[in-house]
């Protein structure tokens, strides 16, 4: 009869264990999960911002090829082929100037929806954990340990946790407007297309083949790229000018801009404004001349677009915070009326019985549930825990080939972020060191011990 107690209450200890890490990890997961969804949800942000940064390019690239265009048809000859092309560019960049506001609207509004979905993830997710660590209790046949307040106050610590992990960057925040990281992530997030347009192959075979003599002709873009001039504003220009290289022995060569040739520009705000003018004094928007004839004239012909609210609002890590990670702590206990069958709860007579032929007194010494309401049966309790992090694939000794898509070029560790999803969980030993006394684990196994001593204080209260 021991030996079949031992292993009845062995095999039910094994089941809760593993009950309970099974529950943790559920929970963890759908941590980690909502998690990266926030991320994918701000990487669509972006990508949708980015898409109004291609159409203002797009528009200021038209006019751009329109006014080129315009400007060789004075050429005699040119002009048969110049004057068709200025006229197609031009009826394409009325048909862009007058699409454009409504297409960047709609835009806005999925940016708007993507907000708030974000928003409304930051408070489920703790929801979420707890349902799917309650149906996952239930599947495995166990309980939430609510009868120590374990499992409510682990919710708490999680809600808490959520609460404090995570910044929201706004346009109103606490400390004035905070949209510093998204405006990076979208300056940083533009392509070639967007950033640096250049003249094309052609103007630059012409340049090359022309720039073995003294004096040479060069053709420069002296502006192609779409720029936040602040958190409300894109600015997108072009501009293409004739300059003639004057090179000195010794002394080197300088560029004296003769004509205009090309420009284009285009505004993305909500407040109807004309921009700053990229060719003023000390100004560096445009790339390599900032006097260049036509990047003043490019200031004078321009669409504004008046429909964009601006740099997002958007919630990321916590910078103190983008180092750790979050730890969930769960703990069930047998079902309340379903204990071990050992042979004392099956019934068998625990008494003395004298002879040699041994004695069926034979008790389990299971801790009842302490649980106010119950029946008083025992029960097996179990804590785990688990633990969400960040950790994007590196390259390792083996060089796995299934990651290698995921590994950065430059081979720098990356820190915790909700932009990209690589946010993990697994299980977590909830080990409580003497030297660290605040940590985590401390304080869960703190809350369980000191849960069972206030509510065994409370039954003996109102015991009879």
């Amino acid at each position: 009869m021991i030996v079949f107690n031992v292993g009845q209450v062995a095999t039910e200890k094994a089941k809760t264990t593993n009950a309970a890490d099974a529950v943790a990890m559920s929970g963890g997961l759908v941590q980690a999960r909502g998690m990266n969804l926030m991320a994918y949800t701000n990487r669509a942000i972006i990508a949708d911002e980015m898409t109004i940064a291609t159409l203002a390019s797009l528009d200021s690239w038209v006019k751009y090829n329109a006014q080129l265009a315009t400007t060789l048809s004075y050429i005699p000859y040119v002009d048969y082929i110049a004057q068709p092309i200025a006229d197609v560019m031009t009826q394409i960049s009325d048909g862009i100037a007058q699409v454009l506001p409504s297409v960047i609207q709609g835009i806005q509004l999925v940016i708007t929806a993507l907000e708030l979905q974000n928003d409304a993830l930051k408070g489920a997710i703790p929801v979420a954990v707890k349902e799917a660590s309650e149906q996952v209790a239930a599947q495995n046949n166990v309980d939430m340990n609510n009868a120590a307040y374990f499992s409510d106050l682990s919710f708490a610590k999680n809600l808490a946790d959520n609460l404090t992990f995570f910044d929201y960057h706004s346009k109103n925040g606490s400390n004035g407007d905070d949209r510093q990281v998204a405006n990076d992530i979208m300056m940083n997030s533009r392509d070639l297309w967007n950033a640096k347009r250049g003249a094309g192959t052609a103007i630059d075979a012409l340049n090359f083949g022309a720039a073995f003599s003294i004096i040479s002709p060069q053709i420069d873009k002296t502006s192609g790229s779409a720029r936040l001039r602040d958190f409300d504003h894109w600015e997108v220009q072009d501009s293409l000018d004739l300059f003639v290289d004057i090179c000195v022995p010794v002394l080197g060569c300088a560029g004296v801009p003769v004509a205009p040739l090309g420009w284009g520009r285009a505004n993305v705000n909500s407040d109807g404004s004309q921009g700053n003018d990229w060719a003023g004094l000390f100004n560096s928007w445009c790339d390599y001349f900032p006097f260049a004839p036509a990047c003043a004239l490019a200031y004078e012909n321009y669409d504004t677009f008046s429909t964009w609210n601006g740099v997002p609002d958007m919630w990321d890590v916590n910078k103190n915070n983008r180092k750790k990670d979050i730890k969930y702590f769960v703990s069930v206990k047998s079902k309340n009326g379903n204990p071990p069958l050992t042979s004392q709860q099956l019934g068998f007579g625990t008494i003395d019985v004298n002879g040699p032929q041994g004695s069926p007194r034979v008790t389990d010494n299971l801790a009842p549930s302490q649980a106010i309401g119950s029946d008083g049966k025992p029960e097996l309790q179990a804590i785990s825990a688990a633990r969400v992090f960040f950790k994007r694939p590196t390259r390792d000794k083996a060089h796995d080939p299934t990651s290698a898509d995921l590994w950065r070029a430059d081979g720098v560790e990356e820190y915790g972020s909700l932009y990209n999803p690589y946010w993990q969980a697994r299980l977590h030993t909830p080990n409580c060191r003497l030297t660290d006394p605040a940590s985590d684990d401390c304080l869960a196994r703190g809350i369980l011990y000191s849960g069972n001593i206030a509510l065994e204080g409370a039954i003996d209260l109102v015991s009879p």
